[in-house]
């Protein structure tokens, strides 16, 4: 793999906000992926359930071997994901493994999972992690809207409340 000096700029973002948005057309794969997704949602979305205990919907698929998901494998493990991933952690990045979820528009209610979250605070401590988000369908008024925090006001809203690892107050 030869380095890009272009996606430098996206890892200084993610360090610096804790985000970062990916230009269009950087990834491939990512159409494929699409088309995957959209398949995987239209035959297992059917005899999903949400689960009120996550306020992330419904898991629809979590691979665990390549042929499971090709498409996402292939989009996971590019060149352009490695590097923006090796060069926000600082190491060479393992993938867990890759995820389709579905949120049910408003599930929850106004606020629901959609308005704020982090990932689950009682697993091992993670120095460092990067996680990649992509909108397998449109979002618009009434599947929406889909907002990024800078990392300087999320922590200070997990220092404000209690995420259920004892280090905030409950206001």
């Amino acid at each position: 793999m030869v380095r890009r000096g272009d996606l430098d700029p996206l890892v200084a973002a993610c360090d610096a906000e804790g985000y970062a948005w990916i230009p269009e057309g950087l990834f491939a794969g990512l159409p494929a992926a699409i088309a995957f997704s959209n398949q995987m949602l239209k035959m297992k979305r059917p005899a999903s359930t949400t689960d009120p205990r996550t306020f992330r919907g419904a898991d629809l698929l979590a691979a665990t071997r390549y042929e499971e998901a090709p498409a996402l494998f292939d989009i996971a493990l590019s060149d352009e994901m490695l590097q923006i991933a090796a060069g926000h952690m600082g190491e060479i990045p393992v993938l867990a493994k890759p995820r389709l979820w579905w949120t049910k528009p408003e599930a929850y209610g106004p606020g629901g999972p959609q308005l704020f979250h982090i990932g689950a605070r009682t697993r091992p401590v993670v120095a460092r992690q990067a996680k990649f988000l992509f909108a397998m369908s449109d979002v618009d008024e009434h599947s929406g809207p889909l907002n990024f925090l800078p990392l300087d006001i999320s922590q200070k809203i997990v220092s404000a409340i209690d995420y259920g690892d004892g280090r905030g107050s409950r206001r």
